[in-house]
């Protein structure tokens, strides 16, 4: 996750800085079938949604990057045991695309363009190093889907779900998200009484603008109370899996097959400790009342 995340960052400071440097350009530079036109994109890609209210674009796809970034470290997570390298390399560089683009988005109100290729349909358009991001992620993504289809699905772990103990892992997601639910509601009761406050109240604000905002929050909180329970069943299974094993163990010991069986935890798991007292108790026996 490590390496993924600095090679995130990396790709977004490149598109960043080549987005400075050709946004800057006082002349178009003509190299061939390559132009550098700096040009403003009220969308996203080529121009996408640039029909929608600028208060709705700048929002959506500012909050855009943090379902992006939420989900990209979920996937990362849950694929960090898995041999698919060019999968996770594919999902980070589609995810910097996005980011590169919501930056300019968030900050500016519009996506800096300043490449053009002269061929057919693309001579109309301009694009950055994050549009390019988007479309080599997209078709990586779609090859390494096919490539490595049995590594992505086939779980090599006697583990076949990750509700593994459902009354323990859903009671800890439903309370995460009630944690989760009451910061969102204070944060939420705090922007819109600022915002109540900082307009003028004899201002004629269009009923739209309000309209947006909790269809926006509605969406936001619902979004992430959905990750952030999967996340939780994700990290519950880590803890619950090995308490599961352990009892098993036990069981297997009293039925008197302490040479048959042996306590071998997953990488990830929580609780590694009971590997070893598993093997402290190779030999003891125990009695009927037990």
């Amino acid at each position: 996750m490590l390496h993924a995340t600095i090679v995130l960052v990396a790709l977004i400071l490149f598109d960043l800085i080549t987005k400075k440097w050709g946004f800057g350009l006082q002349e178009p530079i003509h190299l061939g079938l390559i132009n550098f036109t700096p040009a403003k994109n009220f969308g996203l890609v080529f121009g996408t949604f640039s029909e929608f209210k600028n208060l709705v674009r700048v929002v959506f796809f500012s909050t855009l990057g943090g379902y992006a970034m939420a989900l990209f470290f979920v996937i990362l997570y849950f694929l960090k045991n898995k041999p698919v390298p060019w999968f996770k390399l594919s999902l980070t560089i589609f995810v910097s695309g996005i980011m590169g683009n919501v930056v300019d988005k968030t900050l500016l109100g519009f996506v800096r363009d300043f490449l053009n290729i002269g061929i057919g349909p693309l001579k109309s358009y301009a694009c950055n190093f994050a549009d390019i991001y988007l479309f080599i992620g997209t078709l990586m993504t779609i090859v390494c889907i096919y490539v490595f289809g049995d590594e992505l699905w086939n779980e090599r772990s006697n583990r076949k779900s990750f509700l593994i103990n459902k009354r323990y892992q859903i009671t800890m997601g439903l309370w995460n998200v009630s944690a989760l639910l009451l910061v969102c509601v204070t944060l939420s009761l705090y922007s819109y009484s600022f915002l109540k406050s900082y307009i003028d109240p004899h201002l004629q604000v269009e009923q739209q603008v309000y309209q947006y905002f909790f269809l926006g929050l509605i969406l936001i909180v619902s979004i992430y109370s959905i990750i952030f329970f999967l996340f939780t069943i994700i990290l519950t299974h880590r803890s619950a899996g090995p308490l599961i094993a352990f009892k098993r163990y036990i069981y297997d010991l009293k039925s008197g097959k302490a040479d048959e069986v042996k306590l071998k935890l997953r990488e990830d798991d929580f609780h590694k400790e009971l590997e070893t007292l598993a093997n402290t108790m190779k030999g003891f026996r125990f009695t009927e009342e037990e």
